[in-house]
């Protein structure tokens, strides 16, 4: 393990100042290459693929209401032939290879799924977009609150920020009014939600426990 990797984490104080930067730990340091975007490519378009419900249907000839008689005789019209007003040339009628219900789910190595979250929390240390907030509390609802801390920390109005937090349901209501943010469990992540906004954000207590995630 290369110990030299500048891999640091921006520390706010409760009014949203930088009181210094952390290394990540050891164990959550590691190298960025080629390979490393292309793990986390794999789980992020699980992850797409599994919100899929897989629902949508057409109906073919044989579900389609009605058309059990022929609409007019066989000969003599001067009209084509036709058995039923429900096959597909028809207003009304059946759908040629439409979509069916199916199973877009993909699986995911548990341990390859933590490796790409490891490798996102290096990769937005690199690039100086990785915070934790110390010793916040919040006794009450209130967006303006959240949202003056985080113009404090220069992160609003100019980035979209992932804003990983714990069990804490005055803070989860208060900033998850705000436009830019996005809401994501520290024990339930998703990799969308991380890799696409510009910030990733922790509270003390969601950091600990998403590191410790990562750990086992």
């Amino acid at each position: 393990m290369d110990l030299k990797l500048d891999r640091k984490i921006i520390v706010l104080d409760q009014n949203g100042n930088q009181k210094e930067e952390l290394q990540l730990k050891d164990n959550l340091t590691i190298e960025i290459d080629e390979r490393s975007y292309q793990i986390i490519h794999f789980v992020l378009e699980a992850e797409r693929f599994n919100r899929r419900q897989g629902t949508r249907k057409t109906k073919t000839r044989s579900e389609v209401s009605g058309g059990g008689k022929k609409p007019y005789k066989q000969k003599g019209t001067g009209y084509a032939r036709q058995g039923s007003i429900r096959a597909p040339q028809f207003k009304g009628g059946a759908v040629v290879f439409g979509p069916q219900p199916q199973d877009f789910y993909k699986k995911v190595n548990p341990k390859l799924k933590k490796l790409a979250y490891k490798i996102l929390l290096n990769i937005k240390a690199e690039k100086k977009r990785l915070y934790l907030l110390e010793n916040f509390q919040i006794s009450d609802y209130s967006t303006k609150t959240v949202y003056n801390l985080l113009k404090t920390a220069k992160l609003l109005p100019l980035n979209t920020i992932s804003f990983l937090y714990d069990d804490e349901p005055y803070l989860y209501k208060s900033a998850n009014n705000i436009e830019q943010i996005q809401m994501v469990h520290c024990q339930r992540p998703t990799m969308p939600e991380l890799y696409y906004n510009d910030i990733m954000f922790f509270t003390k207590n969601a950091y600990e426990k998403f590191t410790k995630l990562l750990e086992v």
